[in-house]
């Protein structure tokens, strides 16, 4: 019986064929190789299409294989690399301290690239790095080169500088050493000129000495161009990272209670109050709260307050930040708008005008119902009062927040 079956089938599949009620593309996909061979639909024989099978398949697993291991020598296991030990760390230390001595600047260079590669290999190397003192090492590296010829020693400072990035954040030692006078005049000279690359990374390392101690910014704003080369920057930036750790440093410059003065005065003399209104524009969430952070600063001296008043934009912008994207950015609105308001001396009283055209009052209501600070709830509450003499007069609702506005003239 099983052998009638068997026939019977082979009969069958041969009428679907010829009838062309199944493709032969689909038996000879799914059927076995003993059945193709008896219903001759296939020439060659089941035994010798079972080898080529085993041959092809052989093949097939051994490129997949070696595709594999391909990809995994580029993309994982070769970047691994070789955990450094802490006797590699303090050796190469010791190289630098003798490079700096007999001011190799090749030799120098060379070992910080070494360094470098290391941190790029794995945070294991890195945490290692930085336990046993390399970061300390690498500073005082940067200022030892820094006291002699800068054009002689660039591509060694270079370096320092860009691997220092990868070692955030910078403490102790380091700082203490990139605080010195060579130091940081080597860094003005950096943001002066060089390579965007360049420009970055002083910004970003300048960043971190500014943030860690006001006492350095006395030296900074010593230095002839300094402040000329920050605005130089912000004016023309080089990308997103370097734009906020520049306002980060203008911020620590201008809100330093023994010289906020003079490069308040200078930056707004350079016309920094506009610069920073047309980054807020279309400005990115980080980006704005840090250039809402230096309008605050600026707007906390006279000088600062009186280029602000001249600028059209101050009110719009200013006012379309509250309750927008973070509190933070609403602090630092609520605290503009406060401080441009309770410090208007004008007879026209202006500020409260345009203020209240666009909608100040009603977002401030918002605001204290939806909740915030205490600092920022008493400098909300204080608004209102003050708005609320000229609101009957020219009160407006921003129509991007409140709909169908009723303006009463």
């Amino acid at each position: 019986m099983p052998g009638k079956r068997h026939v019977r089938l082979i009969n069958l599949a041969k009428w679907l064929v010829e009838s062309a009620w199944v493709a032969l593309r689909l038996f000879q996909e799914r059927c076995e190789e003993e059945l193709l061979w008896a219903a001759e639909m296939i020439k060659i024989k089941a035994q010798d299409l079972k080898g080529k099978e085993v041959k092809v398949n052989t093949s097939l697993l051994y490129q997949q294989t070696k595709f594999n291991l391909q990809r995994e020598k580029s993309e994982g296991y070769a970047k691994l690399g070789i955990p450094i030990s802490s006797v590699e760390v303090l050796e190469i230390n010791s190289k630098i301290t003798t490079a700096c001595k007999s001011e190799d600047q090749t030799g120098g260079r060379d070992l910080v690239a070494e360094i470098k590669k290391w941190i790029k290999e794995s945070e294991r190397n890195k945490r290692c790095i930085v336990d046993y003192g390399a970061v300390s090492v690498l500073a005082a590296a940067f200022e030892s080169f820094s006291k002699t010829c800068l054009d002689e020693h660039v591509s060694v400072l270079e370096e320092i500088l860009s691997t220092l990035t990868l070692l955030f954040p910078l403490a102790g030692e380091a700082l203490t050493y990139l605080g010195s006078a060579s130091s940081m005049h080597c860094m003005v000279w950096f943001l002066k000129s060089g390579d965007l690359s360049r420009r970055r990374n002083t910004v970003l390392v300048l960043r971190e000495l500014i943030s860690s101690d006001h006492r350095r910014v006395n030296m900074f704003l010593e230095i002839e161009g300094a402040i000329e080369s920050l605005y130089k920057l912000i004016k023309e930036p080089i990308c997103p990272t370097a734009t906020e750790a520049l306002f980060v440093v203008v911020y620590h410059m201008i809100t330093s209670t023994s010289v906020a003065d003079k490069p308040i005065q200078k930056f707004v003399d350079m016309g920094l109050v506009s610069l920073l209104l047309e980054t807020l524009v279309d400005a990115q969430r980080s980006l704005c709260e840090k250039a809402l952070g230096v309008l605050d600063g600026l707007c906390s001296s006279d000088y600062g307050r009186g280029e602000a008043y001249n600028n059209s934009l101050i009110f719009p912008v200013i006012v379309k930040k509250i309750l927008r994207v973070s509190d933070l950015k609403t602090e630092f609105s609520v605290s503009i708008l406060w401080k441009l308001c309770k410090n208007e001396k004008r007879e026209e009283k202006t500020a409260f005008v345009e203020a209240l055209q666009v909608g100040a009052f009603q977002k401030l209501l918002l605001l204290l119902q939806v909740g915030c600070a205490d600092k920022t709830k008493g400098q909300v509450t204080e608004l209102l009062k003050l708005l609320n003499l000229h609101r009957a007069r020219w009160e407006c609702i921003d129509s991007m927040d409140f709909k169908s506005p009723k303006r009463p003239f």
